[in-house]
């Protein structure tokens, strides 16, 4: 009996991950899980500091500046960014301050350059000075602040926060490997001469790209011939050296589709075979000696789509990625989709905005074999089965992987 999606989606978030952990330099933790919460051990800023060139100044002593009687400050210093205030100021002084400087000892208050007339030993102020201006001492990172969660990907802001607590290096998630095996006669090899009839093998490269995506490591193991004993061989040889191997092609019910006989001959665990959507849904996953195998057809817009709509929450989660989930939400159609879908239809698309709402466009060429669809991809949306022709500016339901 064929599955649903929401019985393959909890058959896989029940399998367990085996994640380790490993230290890696800062400069190479970009897109990288982390496998700790990470705390603040200081505040950001140490110090409070000017938040432009200026006046570091009391505000009391301004009080009654006006412009026809201004107030007149002596200068102590010149403080400029990265070095320390050596006088505090006093009631009839003020520092000249850069910005980012350290503020002396006895200021409350800053004001710019612009708004007074000064020379090196004095600054006239025309108007009161209110207390602020400053950048007080953790404005941006307080001291014991948890600044990222466990399970988080590290983004260039995340790995900026680590940074500014002077950290080189931080605890991430190995990264599973995931053994890629392409199955089909037609399949050519990149680089090497076309010959009438057959294709080059595109799998190979579309699905690396979504493991790395998704912070796996991809291992290509090339074309596998379409004989049985041969795939499995091959099979459980990626097992041995990998954490999860992925297949293309030879999933359906034709002549030369041997991936459902061959999980059978190893005595793996099927999870599902096929499941209830289009295109993609000859889907199947097996279990082997407590990894897994992910069969996927050996057209590229289905072995896509099925990869993106079926396996994208089990493949973030076992990289560590402590939200795995899709972000989902409802889009208006940006352009029509004529077909009724007797089934379930997962549509390839980006979200654009438009109106002040955002739009589902859906990409040309949804064809099982077409490539060009994924190019753009980075939404997916579902049509419910039953549904009739969907028209611009009809709602749909968008999934965010």
């Amino acid at each position: 009996m064929i599955a649903t999606t929401k019985e393959a989606w909890e058959r896989l978030d029940q399998i367990q991950s085996n994640l380790w952990v490993e230290e890696v330099a800062l400069e190479k933790a970009f897109g990288r899980i982390l496998a700790t919460d990470v705390v603040a051990e200081m505040s950001v800023p140490s110090f409070r500091k000017s938040p432009y060139d200026g006046y570091a100044l009391r505000s009391e002593d301004t009080v009654g500046a006006t412009k026809e009687k201004p107030v007149v400050l002596k200068v102590n210093e010149v403080v400029a960014a990265g070095e320390v205030p050596n006088f505090q100021v006093k009631s009839g002084t003020a520092t000249r301050i850069m910005t980012g400087a350290k503020l002396p000892e006895g200021a409350d208050a800053i004001i710019m350059y612009e708004k007074t007339e000064f020379t090196e030993k004095e600054v006239k102020i025309f108007s009161p000075v209110l207390p602020g201006n400053i950048v007080e001492i953790g404005e941006d990172v307080r001291k014991g602040s948890v600044l990222l969660e466990k399970g988080t990907k590290l983004s260039e802001g995340g790995v900026a926060l680590i940074a500014g607590q002077g950290k080189t290096s931080v605890l991430v998630y190995g990264k599973p490997r995931v053994a890629i095996l392409c199955t089909g006669a037609e399949l050519v090899p990149v680089g090497e001469k076309i010959k009438d009839g057959k294709i080059y093998n595109t799998n190979g490269y579309l699905i690396a790209g979504y493991m790395q995506r998704f912070g796996l490591e991809p291992v290509y193991y090339g074309v596998v011939v379409d004989r049985p004993q041969i795939i499995e061989e091959n099979i459980k040889k990626a097992l041995r050296e990998c954490d999860l191997v992925v297949t293309t092609g030879g999933v359906s019910a034709g002549d030369y589709d041997f991936l459902p006989s061959v999980l059978d001959r190893m005595g793996a665990e099927v999870l599902f075979h096929g499941l209830d959507f289009k295109p993609g849904g000859v889907i199947t996953c097996g279990r082997y000696q407590n990894k897994t195998i992910l069969c996927l057809s050996g057209n590229p817009g289905s072995a896509a789509t099925s990869l993106l709509w079926v396996c994208s929450p089990y493949l973030k989660k076992i990289s560590g990625l402590s939200n795995y989930g899709f972000e989902i939400g409802f889009a208006k159609m940006r352009t029509e989709y004529p077909k009724s879908s007797r089934g379930n239809r997962i549509l390839k698309g980006k979200l654009v905005l438009g109106d002040g709402e955002v739009d589902f466009e859906l990409l040309n060429n949804q064809q099982n074999g077409s490539v060009s669809s994924m190019e753009s991809c980075s939404v997916l949306a579902k049509i419910p089965a039953g549904s009739d022709r969907v028209g611009i500016g009809d709602k749909v339901k968008v999934y965010q992987f």
